[in-house]
């Protein structure tokens, strides 16, 4: 009977280890679930950014060739007056 107990020891040992390593790939399921969920927003975060700096860019250049164009008009009448 001695020998039943043993075994039946180690089987308790075993279902509290496997209940602690249950618990534990719950957490990790949990954090891995978090951090895909912080990426997801910071990606998002991001792409809105770079939309933004895009649009940034895109006023820029505008304005840039509007200004050149201006600096055109200006060179050609002062050529002209000075004729």
């Amino acid at each position: 009977m001695g020998e039943e107990r043993k075994g039946g020891g180690g089987g308790e040992e075993a279902a509290a280890a496997a209940a602690r390593a249950a618990e534990q790939a719950r957490e990790l399921q949990d954090a891995a679930a978090a951090l895909l969920t912080r990426t997801r927003a910071e990606e998002e975060a991001l792409r809105r950014r770079a939309a933004a700096l895009q649009g940034e860019l895109r006023r820029l250049r505008k304005a840039a060739a509007h200004a050149d164009s201006d600096k055109v008009r200006l060179l050609t009448r002062a050529r002209a007056l000075c004729l």
